[in-house]
């Protein structure tokens, strides 16, 4: 959504084709045509039909798919609209810093990445080195950060995100905002948590976001510890908190860690897929190795501590700003779609 409000800025027509749902209204919010259709599956040819009417119509000059599901239903689409195959410029973002793992039907997944996109757009460099590892030419893969607009911030806005969330003024808060799947290991924030609490008696661990591991990290969960589940908008609550704390395994780059900068908090995070380009150590935040809970325990300390916290929050702040803006994002992916147009 922030990438098709910054094309229409910069004078560059686009629309959006996505599932019903927050992103079909964030596009709407955004004042960008919107065109809802479900895509169960990369064999929908339902979904590929309607788009396929809507690619007819409009004629775009390139088509940039954010999932690689969209990606095939674009691939189809193009194939089935009205009046036979076009060719638009094909451009596909790749998020996730994973392989292909096992093959998709038909072997699907691995082929569009190889055979279907013009481009994918990597948003980190662990990312573009994933793509590489398993096989996709480094000629067809363009690096470019996802970027952040502005966060709420400041006193007032510290305030009403602590109230929103039930947060007493003065206690040293801890946030985690995350999809609760394995890849997050949540589970190991709670055990690095617990050991601050050992210290920090009266510090709080606030869990934004819900998923399938929701009511088993719940059950583990010790003394200061609140689920408040998901949060549309959940960038606006980062101010409320002192420390923003990660230990994801798996992560092509982590926009809740961007974000949580952009708004002045420091990270204490694992050193995990392309969070050390998110996060800078020693700077805008702490990195400690992957598994390493003892160690992550001891970086949300040493956060939580005003005179290590404060700073880097300021730092993080600016570096975000700088690093992660949507201007750069905007131009980075405006600078992909004239290469694949020839210009």
């Amino acid at each position: 959504v922030a990438l098709g409000a910054g094309l229409a800025a910069r004078g560059v027509e686009s629309f959006l084709v996505c599932p019903p749902g927050p992103v079909a209204e964030a596009g709407r919010r955004a004042g960008l045509p919107v065109d809802e259709v479900p895509m169960r599956s990369d064999l929908d040819l339902v979904a590929a039909a309607a788009l396929g009417r809507r690619l007819a119509r409009v004629r775009p000059q390139v088509v940039h798919a954010h999932s690689s599901r969209a990606l095939a239903v674009s691939l189809a689409a193009t194939a089935l609209r009205p009046g036979g195959p076009d060719r638009a410029g094909r451009v596909l973002t790749r998020r996730v810093a994973r392989g292909f793992g096992r093959p998709a039907p038909l072997g699907l997944r691995s082929f569009k990445f190889r055979r279907w996109a013009d481009r994918i757009v990597a948003i980190s460099q662990a990312v573009r080195e994933r793509l590489v590892a398993d096989g996709i030419p480094e000629t067809r893969i363009r690096v470019v950060p996802s970027g952040v607009g502005p966060v709420p911030a400041g006193p007032a806005e510290r305030a009403r995100a602590r109230a929103a969330l039930g947060l007493p003024d003065l206690a040293p808060a801890v946030g985690v905002v995350a999809h609760l799947v394995a890849e997050k290991a949540v589970e190991e924030v709670l055990a690095a948590f617990a050991r601050v609490r050992e210290r920090l008696g009266g510090a709080l661990l606030v869990v934004v976001g819900d998923g399938p591991r929701g009511a088993s990290l719940r059950a583990r969960a010790g003394p200061g510890v609140r689920f408040v589940g998901h949060r549309e908008g959940a960038s606006r609550l980062a101010c409320a908190f002192d420390v923003v704390a990660a230990a994801s395994r798996l992560e092509g780059l982590s926009l809740a860690l961007v974000e949580a900068q952009a708004a002045g908090v420091p990270v204490a995070a694992y050193a995990a897929g392309g969070i050390p380009e998110a996060v800078a150590h020693g700077e805008t935040g702490l990195l400690v190795p992957v598994g390493d809970v003892a160690a992550l325990a001891r970086a949300i300390l040493a956060l939580l501590d005003p005179r290590t916290g404060r700073p880097m929050g300021e730092a993080a702040a600016r570096r975000a700003r700088a690093s992660h803006g949507v201007e750069a994002m905007v131009a980075g992916n405006l600078a992909v779609y004239r290469e694949v147009r020839g210009g």
